[in-house]
């Protein structure tokens, strides 16, 4: 099943990579609406949630719940239940995106998946997928034109947003680097529900955040 599901997977990371192209400047009202929004949902008050207390535990603190993915543990002064969808799109701008300048990348497509996994995945483990990323590049260029100096460092820093956009302003590049983020995507959840069973509830619904 899972090969079935990451073939498919593939050809949506192939289908949509053709699409992939430079812009001036990456958008984040785009990932948000047609991502990030769709995937988290309304407003939940879950008792037996840790994230839905302010406190970060069951029953430590106040049940203010999650609502568009903005949760009472993270944001525990926050009216969960009554703020806007303008309000979150606010607060996932600052803490999302520009927090690791990706309004700076020029490949919208790039920026929308490196962001979402922030979101998703938290930013630790982007930064892991990202250097994963660099890696593969370097092992590619075999000619070392990009990697002549030392590689960017292996963060959402000026310097690698910098380094990525002049990597990818060659289409050819530019659709490899995203068909990397994103099979490295789907490689961690299949991975993770193969390691934890029980984590497999989630796995399509992840797989279609992916390839979303």
């Amino acid at each position: 099943m899972f090969r079935q599901v990451t073939a498919h997977a593939v050809r949506q990371v192939i289908a949509a990579a053709i699409l992939c192209s430079s812009a001036h400047a990456a958008d984040f009202h785009k990932v948000f609406t047609e991502t990030i929004l769709p995937h988290e949902g309304g407003y939940t008050a879950n008792k037996v949630d840790p994230g839905n207390w302010t406190g970060g535990k069951v029953g430590k603190g106040i049940l203010k719940g999650t609502k568009y993915g903005i949760a009472a543990n993270t944001f525990p002064n926050l009216d969960i239940k009554n703020i806007t969808v303008q309000q979150a799109e606010a607060i996932y701008r600052k803490q999302y995106w520009d927090a690791y300048h990706l309004g700076e990348l020029k490949s919208q497509m790039i920026a929308d998946e490196l962001c979402d996994e922030i979101v998703n995945g938290g930013p630790g483990l982007a930064q892991g997928l990202l250097a994963k990323v660099l890696k593969e590049v370097q092992w590619a260029d075999t000619e070392k034109v990009f990697f002549k100096r030392n590689p960017p460092p292996a963060k959402f820093t000026p310097e690698t947003i910098a380094w990525i956009n002049d990597y990818t302003k060659d289409r050819d590049n530019r659709i490899a680097f995203f068909n990397s983020i994103r099979i490295k995507r789907v490689a961690f959840y299949v991975n993770l529900v193969e390691r934890k069973p029980p984590m497999r509830q989630f796995f399509f619904s992840w797989i279609d955040r992916v390839v979303d």
